[in-house]
């Protein structure tokens, strides 16, 4: 009974959460400590909600998984110019800790960017993954 309550996992998939409730969201991650993943899957928060989120991740080293699947990321994008993929990247340049962005379904500019930035995640995981079946 002493023990405190903590939320690990939040899923927020499919609440018509857009550009300001990720703003919202984006605050609260700020100061958690606690969250380690966060489902925001087929919501329209469109690159002005991902950025939102990215500038958390600047703060927060909990979050280790963010879902983002179609989310209408990248639908106000010309031609091969992709300033969502530039800026996950950025953001993965400045938290070393998150291990997992889900991209799936958002605008077809975003497909070509995806095997860089799974490729930039894909040795943390694989890391913590090692560490984890040391420990067990």
């Amino acid at each position: 009974m002493g023990e405190k309550c903590v939320c690990k996992s939040l899923w927020l998939n499919d609440n018509k959460i857009r550009h300001d409730g990720a703003k919202s969201l984006s605050t609260a991650l700020m100061q958690n400590k606690t969250l380690t993943a966060l489902y925001l899957n087929y919501n329209n928060i469109g690159d002005l909600g991902l950025q939102h989120l990215l500038t958390a991740l600047k703060s927060n080293d909990t979050l280790l998984k963010l879902e983002l699947g179609a989310c209408s990321i990248g639908e106000l994008e010309d031609g091969e110019k992709n300033n969502a993929a530039t800026m996950v990247m950025a953001a993965l340049n400045s938290n070393k800790k998150i291990e997992h962005i889900g991209l799936f379904g958002n605008h077809d500019n975003m497909e070509d960017d995806l095997p860089k930035i799974y490729k930039e995640l894909e040795p943390r995981r694989d890391a913590r993954e090692k560490l984890l079946s040391q420990s067990s």
